[in-house]
């Protein structure tokens, strides 16, 4: 009942609102509300009684019940209209939800209708109640009036949203000029262009030498192709293999006309040219070699590559043509035109000659198909000389040309040269002939005579042109020119001197050796004796020469050593193999013998048994050897002696072999001590004290021990001579610790040494040996240590150190520390101390950092324990416990609810406990720095609360100028009188801080004020606060109303900027200012060219 009076107060309201208006917006209800049956959709009386009403006084039928099946509701005019969302229908009258498309305000039954979005406008859903639920379609975007429109080239939007620009495509891709495009997939890659790789969308050109056509989408664009071979395109993101027009250098076109179409289009340069790449029109891109110039193979990629070849050179002159070597000279390298070296052979010296021997790798130019490379001077060794002549170095000539020159000569004059033609450039010189030889020229001479000089150079070139002279014997060689002069002979070869006068006229060198010399078969003379021997000297004669003739072994050689060299054992080896080396062969020399001589002294096949041997020392070996040879055998031979025994310290010196005993050797019965040794010194070596140890443990060292020699003693020997078991006086006895003082030998018993206690009976430093009372029920008096006895015998220690009797602890009372639990008992007689039956600090151990132990003076009668016995040491602060400089470890407080006091290190805790300490530093009251005014610096951002109950300073609060470093120039910091509270050097009202990166804008403090445009570009540093205030903030405001935008356009809803400014389109405007350009069009045009227009990246940027 509440809900339809509330629809009869509406309704009355109407009706009150129409009786003021009868005409206008309202007429349309009241002509509604003028009619005398129930407005359709109003639920009928025989439904629910009530639904309507009739107004007497105005006429009106007013329905307060719509029927809530159809959804209808009432409406202020009366009617039955839809609620937002909804429009009615007709037949029966019905809401329905707003189609795609539309919107629907609802209200009234007239107004509840369907109004349009707009061409290419719709709704997300069914049922939109305002227009700004209508959304762009896909492919479009919001204008500033709310209208669609397409969205631009390269950019898409996939629709249903209100934005007012579209998606730019990714970097690289474009729509084609299209427009209003859905989704990225219309985004293609545009031709000469791929997809790139890596994590992201975006497309990158096709590099030099491969290209990609037409459009495409982004999964069909992966890669571009490849230019036919040897091919490439002058620029990148080629999009046709049309542009595949430039050579690579070193290929030409098989066809100037049609480059691309052949497969392949290319080939390697010819010989003789060069192709250097590019792009050629109407030419095949290759250029001859000028000047008949050479390559020295295909492919040839620069003019450089002409050059002169081998056995050729270019004469001078612009219009000269490569020209082969003349004779006599040779080319041997390929060479740079333009090299002095190339334009002109070498010479292979005066009167040297040359062939063409050099076989070039290439035909040359304008040579017939199938043409073999031609042969040319190209390398020294085609340099020759001719018979009858030698090669010699031309010193001028190498002078002049700065290289080795060399020239030919005429072989005469007792000289002969090279018998045929020698390919040679070294030095060859004429060689001489045989000493005693001449050469002579016969009228009669022919063509065909080696004695005769060649017909054409003149030369002689064969050593059989060297005869003897006239007059010429064995004895006399150069004839009656030069008497006396004897035939030598070349081994193997010996003058015979018998003949001696034999005539050897007109013989050559070899000739006339026939007739002077005999052969050395029947001397030693040149005999190669084998390693280890010498040549024998004299040489025996009559015998044919052999090892053992002419060779024996050098002085020094034995049967054990046959080369006789010191430090080396190289024994004879036995021809025979039953024979056996004699009997210590080093001690059988051979020296000066023969082969045979040392195999007859040294090898025998004899032999001589041990067996039977009677030895002198030592025992016969267990199996009596058998001596090679016939022998008289010895103790050597056949026995064990101390031959084979090593000695070691000390006994390290061996017996004479004449004191080796009739016994099993040993080290025992071989080895003695070595001179000056002594039962006090087992080694005798000066400044040492080794004395004998004695093998008997009752023996000991007779007295005075280094006067008894040992020396050439055994060891046996030596424990007999040293050591004894006899005593005499306390002469002959040894102290040993802890009673190692001799007593006066008035008094001779055994007395401790000085220094001994009964605490420590050796009285040796660092060591604690207490005595042991011989009394089972005794027991060491208080502080043995304390109780000398030295110089008392072992029956005065006793006494002065062991007591039966006990005094308890019992009942003492403690002046530091306190009772022990069970209080103990002391032996002897005593009277009681802290020491004694307290546990004091004397037993705590202080461990860092309160490592310093109380004075004992200061020790508290409590149970000792580190915190009441250890204190920190001098130095040590609150903020620093160990007071060692230039560290900082501050005291840990225990109660987590406390901090330590303001400057701790200022707080001193030296000689402090644990606990003192923790009263002194820490503390659980603190202080706030709120409302605390700062003379000098400003107070910090958030005030800090101070540890401890203490009064403010600027040091606790403020920030001051003690934070900042200075630097030079400026590196003194003003006294702290004059530290002013204003804001650092950098700071702005958009940055009060100063520091680069963040942005801590000026808090206003009048809340009604605002910061003023562009608040980083005003500087406050050096200011005060009161001055940034002031500076900063402002209650007056300019509106951009009415602003005229000379770059971009007025915002939609102009901005009101603070304070009393003139307005600027950075202020007002919507410009470039708030693009983001990507690429391919990745550069933001110039502001001064910046348009009126609504900036979107296709206004604003640019192409690079």
């Amino acid at each position: 009942m509440a809900s339809e009076a509330f629809r009869v107060v509406v309704v009355l309201l109407g009706l009150v609102a129409g009786a003021v208006a009868a005409s206008g917006p309202r007429a349309t209800e009241r002509r509604l509300l003028q009619q005398t049956l129930c407005p359709e959709g109003c639920e009928s009386q025989s439904v629910s009684p009530g639904s309507c009403v009739y107004d007497g006084t105005s006429g009106f039928v007013l329905c307060v019940n719509c029927k809530t099946s159809e959804n209808l509701v009432a409406a202020p005019d009366g009617s039955c209209g839809c609620s937002p969302g909804s429009y009615l229908s007709n037949s029966p009258p019905k809401c329905q939800p707003c189609e795609l498309g539309n919107f629907c305000l609802g209200g009234s039954a007239t107004a509840s209708t369907q109004t349009s979005c707009g061409p290419n406008l719709t709704t997300r859903n069914k049922g939109a109640s305002r227009r700004d639920e209508c959304v762009a379609k896909a492919g479009y975007r919001l204008t500033t009036s709310g209208a669609a429109e397409q969205c631009p080239v390269d950019t898409f939007s996939s629709g249903n949203n209100r934005l007012t620009s579209c998606t730019p495509c990714p970097a690289g891709l474009t729509t084609n000029q299209g427009l209003g495009k859905t989704s990225g997939n219309d985004c293609l890659v545009r031709p000469g262009w791929r997809a790139g790789s890596g994590s992201g969308v975006k497309a990158v050109r096709c590099p030099r030498g491969q290209y990609r056509g037409g459009f495409a989408a982004y999964s069909a664009a992966a890669s571009c192709t490849a230019c036919p071979q040897q091919t490439t395109t002058q620029f990148s993101a080629s999009s046709a293999i049309s542009n595949c027009t430039m050579l690579l250098p070193g290929r030409r076109w098989k066809s100037a006309q049609d480059q691309v179409v052949l497969d392949p289009p290319t080939e390697e340069c010819p010989l003789h040219s060069w192709c250097a790449g590019g792009i050629f029109s109407g030419s095949d891109g290759s250029q001859p070699c000028l000047n008949g110039l050479w390559t020295d193979r295909t492919g040839a990629t620069s003019v450089r590559s002409c050059r002169v070849p081998p056995g050729h050179f270019l004469p001078e002159g612009a219009a000269a043509t490569v020209t082969i070597c003349p004779p006599g000279t040779y080319q041997p390298s390929w060479l740079d035109r333009n090299s002095a070296e190339a334009k002109s052979c070498l010479t292979c010296g005066a009167g040297v000659q040359s062939h063409l021997g050099t076989k070039l790798t290439v035909v040359a130019p304008g040579a017939t198909p199938g043409a073999m490379p031609m042969s040319v001077a190209g390398s020294s060794s085609d340099c020759y000389i001719r018979r009858g002549q030698g090669l010699v170095l031309d010193s001028s000539a190498s002078s002049t040309s700065g290289r080795l020159t060399f020239r030919a000569v005429t072989c005469n004059g007792n000289h002969y040269g090279v018998n045929v033609e020698r390919s040679i450039l070294t030095s060859s010189p004429c060689r001489a002939c045989p000493l005693g030889t001449v050469t002579s020229t016969s009228s009669s001479c022919s063509a065909s005579d080696v004695t005769c000089p060649d017909g054409v150079t003149g030369g002689f070139y064969d050593k059989a042109a060297c005869r003897y002279p006239s007059g010429a014997t064995c004895s006399s060689i150069q004839g009656i020119s030069n008497p006396g002069r004897t035939f030598s002979c070349s081994a193997p070869l010996i003058y015979y001197t018998s003949k001696a006068g034999q005539n050897i006229e007109g013989m050559t060198n070899s000739d006339a050796s026939h007739q002077c010399c005999i052969t050395a078969s029947l001397t030693c003379s040149g005999f190669n004796c084998p390693t280890s021997t010498e040549l024998k000297n004299p040489m025996p004669t009559g015998q044919t020469p052999s090892n053992n003739v002419c060779c024996v072994y050098r002085t020094g050689a034995s049967c054990g050593d046959v080369d006789g060299v010191s430090g080396t054992a190289d024994p004879l080896a036995c021809s025979d193999s039953n024979a056996k080396l004699v009997w210590d062969p080093k001690s059988v020399p051979i020296g000066g013998k023969t082969a045979a001589q040392a195999q007859s002294d040294c090898c025998t096949t004899q032999t001589t048994s041990c067996t039977g041997h009677t030895c002198t020392t030592g025992v016969l070996k267990p199996e009596p050897p058998t001596i090679p040879g016939s022998v008289t055998t010895t103790d050597a031979m056949c026995c064990d002696t101390c031959e084979s025994i090593t000695c070691a310290p000390p006994t390290d010196v061996k017996r004479s072999s004449t004191a080796w005993p009739q016994v099993t050797p040993t080290q025992e019965v071989c080895c003695v001590y070595r001179t000056g040794a002594s039962c006090g010194d087992v080694d005798g070596v000066s400044g040492t004290a080794d004395p004998l140890a004695c093998s008997d443990s009752n023996a000991k060292l007779v007295w005075d021990p280094k006067s008894v020699p040992i020396g050439g003693k055994t060891a046996a020997q030596a424990q007999s001579d040293c050591c004894t078991t006899q005593t005499t006086t306390c002469e002959s006895i040894t102290c040993a610790p802890p009673t190692d003082v001799k007593r006066s030998s008035t008094a001779w018993p055994q007395v401790y040494r000085t220094g001994a206690s009964c605490g420590d009976v050796d009285g040796v430093s660092g060591t604690a040996d207490p005595l042991a009372c011989s009394d089972s029920n005794a027991k060491l008096v208080w502080d043995p240590k304390s109780v000398p006895i030295g110089g008392k015998t072992a029956a005065q220690a006793q006494s002065d150190c062991c007591t039966t009797q006990t005094t308890s602890c019992t009942g003492h009372t403690c002046t530091t520390g306190v009772l022990k639990p069970e209080p103990p008992t002391i032996p002897g007689s005593v009277t009681t101390t802290d020491a004694m039956c307290c546990d004091t600090c004397e037993s705590i151990t202080c461990a860092p950092p309160t490592d310093v132990k109380r004075s004992s003076t200061a020790w508290p009668q409590v149970t000792p324990t580190q915190e009441v016995c250890c204190v920190y040491r001098t130095g040590a602060s609150c903020g620093d416990v160990d007071g060692v400089s230039g560290t900082a470890d501050p005291l840990a407080c225990s109660d987590s609810n406390a901090k330590l006091v303001w400057d701790p290190k200022s707080v001193p805790i030296g000689g402090k406990t644990a606990a003192q300490a923790q009263s002194d530093c820490c503390t659980t009251q603190t202080t706030s720095c709120t409302g605390h005014t700062c003379t000098t610096g400003v107070l910090k951002p958030e005030p800090p609360t101070i540890p401890g109950s203490v009064t403010t300073t600027d040091a606790m609060c403020c920030d001051t100028c003690e934070s900042i470093t200075c630097a030079p120039p400026t590196d003194v910091k003003r006294s702290s009188t004059a530290w002013p509270q204003v804001y650092r050097t950098g700071a702005s009202c958009g940055d009060v801080d100063g520091v680069s990166g963040t942005a801590d804008p000026l808090a206003c403090s009048d809340s009604n004020a605002k910061l003023v445009w562009d608040p980083k570009s005003v500087p406050i540093g050096g200011k005060t606060a009161a001055q940034a205030q002031s500076d900063c903030c402002t209650t007056q405001t300019t509106s951009c109303t009415g602003h005229t935008c000379t770059t971009g356009v007025l915002k939609p809803e102009p901005p009101t900027i603070p304070g009393s400014v003139t307005t600027t389109d950075a202020m007002c405007c919507d410009t470039c200012e708030s693009i983001t350009c990507a690429p391919p069009t990745d550069v933001k045009r110039s502001s001064t060219a910046w348009p009126q227009v609504t900036p979107t990246q296709e206004v604003c940027c640019v192409a690079g």
